[in-house]
């Protein structure tokens, strides 16, 4: 392999391990304050009572 063949080899092999490692570290340093659990998350499908009672009202009038 020519010379300029290694450089291509040794600089396209450390761009790819450096950015693996970049995130696999940014996927495994996470700070707790930032991770919620499934519950937490607002999906805005789910009504509350005063919204379920006013839509009750209004089915009862159709």
């Amino acid at each position: 392999m020519t010379v300029i063949g290694w450089i291509i080899f040794l600089v396209s092999n450390a761009i790819v391990i450096s950015l693996t490692t970049f995130c696999f570290y940014r996927v495994f340093s996470i700070p707790e304050e930032h991770m919620h659990a499934t519950l937490d998350i607002d999906t805005k499908d789910l009504h509350d009572e005063e919204e379920d009672e006013e839509f009750n009202a209004d089915e009862m009038k159709l």
